[in-house]
């Protein structure tokens, strides 16, 4: 799960990404989604924090480099 940026004026995105199950978290002022659902929407530019790494492989490495 990634945490994704937008703006309170883009009521059209916003409304977008909680149809396809992202979830509103207030305190962090964050919509929650998989990192797949991010960057199928595009907005993996957007994404401010969760675990960037594609596969295992690459994970294991930012985790134990």
């Amino acid at each position: 799960m990634v945490g994704v940026r937008i703006d309170y004026r883009e009521s059209g995105l916003r409304e977008w990404v909680k149809s396809e199950g992202a979830i509103w978290r207030p305190r962090q002022k964050l919509w929650e989604m998989p990192l797949h659902t991010a960057r199928r929407l595009g907005l993996g530019d957007r994404i401010v924090c969760g675990e960037p790494a594609r596969t295992v492989t690459e994970a294991a490495t930012v985790r134990y480099s």
